[in-house]
């Protein structure tokens, strides 16, 4: 049984002979349009989540936080997939060429933030849901400091959805200039 796992994985990080799997190949996309730990490290995001883990330590030492993260995820995980479908299913050409620079994308760059966002939250609620099972300190402040991440990149999402929202308002400005100018 242990052969027939192993090879599942392979088979599903390499794909067959060898080469890359499309799976494989997109974890690795997300991740350097993410950034890479580089950005989570210098990340004002996860600081705010260590300083706030760390203030509120008697959270997740002395009390069931796990029943909190496990009573708010689900919800949030289920809205932004659907926010990020509704997002990502009706973008412009224009808007393409738009935010389209030197071979960069903001569209991709905005696309490697939603998926991590929901990333951290699959990640904290698989935590919490081991913390909820096994009381160890260390669980509970890794898993607590997941959920309050998962939390605080809501909002870095929300703002670089507010960005793209001022890059689609100014090319529809200019857009409309334009065709006034014809």
């Amino acid at each position: 049984m242990k052969h027939y796992c192993l090879s599942f994985i392979i088979c599903l990080i390499f794909g067959k002979k060898g080469k890359k799997s499309a799976f494989f190949s997109e974890i690795s996309g997300y991740w350097n349009a993410y950034g890479g730990f580089k950005a989570i490290i210098q990340s004002r995001w996860m600081w705010l989540s260590v300083l706030l883990t760390a203030g509120l330590y008697r959270l997740w030492l002395l009390q069931d936080w796990s029943s909190l993260a496990l009573g708010i995820l689900p919800s949030l995980l289920g809205f932004s997939i659907g926010a990020m479908a509704i997002i990502f299913a009706f973008p412009s050409t224009a808007l393409f060429k738009f935010i389209a620079w030197e071979g960069k994308s903001y569209y991709i760059e905005i696309a490697a933030r939603f998926v991590h966002f929901v990333l951290t939250q699959l990640i904290a609620i698989l935590l919490a849901l081991f913390a909820h099972t096994y009381h160890f300190n260390i669980l509970n402040c890794i898993g607590f400091l997941s959920f309050v991440y998962a939390l605080s990149t809501g909002a870095a999402t929300v703002f670089s959805l507010f960005g793209m929202a001022q890059l689609y308002n100014q090319q529809a400005a200019e857009t409309e200039k334009n065709t006034e100018d014809k």
